[in-house]
């Protein structure tokens, strides 16, 4: 079968959503068929240095963006125009016989750029699986949308209630998105629980490149966003608590953090924050992986929300990978796969003393700190390596595509 994948985003360079479109297209490559990645968009607003393509192969992957760009317009009308670009380009490829996939993957919906695809797929008969990582209406702060941003919330809405019409199946990664699913219609069997994915052999089996700046350095480690949602005010009020017992310890910060954002998180941590508080901008994956492997601790501490709720961390899955031990917050799915003590080191979210508990527990006892670490390591191995879905992905995909047909 020949299978394409609808997304927004950026490839092959980019963030956590680049990683899952990544193995999920190598999944389905090994166990559906042929599989194309069909960018409709970027999301990024400057060149990313390995974003030069507008077609090609990356790692067994083959891609297209199909706005013409890899690169998305700053101003609001260059953006719609490259919006309407995508979705032209890609009734196209449904429409026309000698590239129509046999099954279209459509990565988590919205509104206003998928449903025409969604709509002309469903007509010609393609068997449509939507790809779930979160619920964009419950992803933002209703009482304080503007006219546009709640119409587009309208939309969302919208979308969520024609999926269990349009789609034939469901891939969620997490089980708060297949329980809203199901209020929506869709039934368990059409949802398949597909976790945050990881290439566990990249993370366990490679030492990095080495940061200068941190080498003979103690220090815990946060990767990614810099949003409400992570949690960070309470993870470095914590950090600065634990600093009475641990004066030596640093909290490195990596990814995109503005200056604003700088600011206000060494504000937050005193008079020494300078000192203590590390930013190392964006990494390659090679350095990413070093720090992994040489932070006393990789921290995962999201607060208590909607987007937690319903999301999973990627960087939660290749923080364990690593084999280093992890402290997270009890959000979401978290704790389906990990025990307090045993595999990680759990905390309340949002709880400065519950957070900075579990980092004095780990720097205490640095022996069972590697224990759980390993152990954590298993759970990776086990649960988010992306080989271990794809016999019954292709399972899943074959039993809900079985008597769909083109026309």
């Amino acid at each position: 079968m020949r299978c394409s994948i609808l997304a927004v985003g950026d490839f092959p360079e980019g963030g956590a959503t680049s990683q899952r479109l990544f193995l999920l297209a190598k999944l389905l490559n090994e166990g559906v068929g042929e599989t194309a990645l069909w960018i409709l968009q970027p999301t990024t607003k400057h060149q990313l240095q390995d974003n030069t393509s507008i077609t090609g192969v990356w790692g067994g992957v083959s891609f297209r963006y199909l706005s013409g760009s890899t690169v998305r317009p700053s101003t609001v009308s260059g953006a719609l125009i490259d919006t309407l670009k995508g979705i032209v380009a890609s009734l196209r490829l449904l429409i026309r016989r000698e590239t129509r996939p046999d099954i279209l993957v459509v990565y988590t919906p919205v509104f206003l750029k998928y449903i025409v695809p969604m709509l002309v797929a469903s007509y010609l008969r393609i068997p449509l699986i939507v790809e779930s990582c979160e619920i964009p209406s419950e992803s933002v702060d209703r009482l304080n949308l503007g006219l546009i941003r709640r119409w587009a919330n309208s939309g969302e809405i919208l979308m969520e209630h024609l999926i269990p019409k349009l789609a034939v199946g469901m891939l969620a990664i997490s089980g708060g998105i297949r329980r809203y699913y199901e209020t929506m219609g869709l039934a368990k069997h059409d949802v398949y629980l597909l976790p945050v994915l990881i290439d566990y052999d990249r993370y366990a089996g490679s030492e990095g490149s080495p940061i200068a700046a941190l080498q003979g350095q103690r220090f815990l480690l946060n990767s990614g966003s810099f949003s409400e949602k992570d949690g960070l005010s309470f993870l470095v009020a914590a950090v600065a608590m634990l600093r009475v017992q641990h004066p030596d310890i640093k909290l490195v910060f990596t990814g995109g953090a503005t200056q604003s954002v700088r600011e206000k998180l060494t504000g937050m941590a005193g008079s020494e924050g300078a000192d203590w508080l590390l930013f190392t901008g964006f990494l390659s994956r090679d350095e990413l992986i070093w720090c992994y492997k040489n932070a006393v601790g990789l921290l995962s501490c999201r607060s208590n929300s909607s987007y937690a709720n319903f999301g999973f961390p990627t960087k939660l899955a290749e923080y364990l990978a690593s084999g280093s031990p992890v402290i997270a917050t009890r959000v979401g799915d978290v704790e389906e796969y990990l025990s307090d003590g045993e595999n990680a080191l759990l905390a309340e979210p949002e709880n400065v003393e519950s957070i900075a508990s579990a980092l004095g527990k780990l720097l205490a006892d640095p022996l069972r700190a590697k224990h759980i670490g390993r152990k954590g390591a298993d759970v990776a191995r086990q649960f988010f390596d992306y080989r271990n879905h794809v016999v019954q992905v292709a399972q899943f995909i074959q039993r809900k595509t079985e008597g769909s047909r083109n026309v």
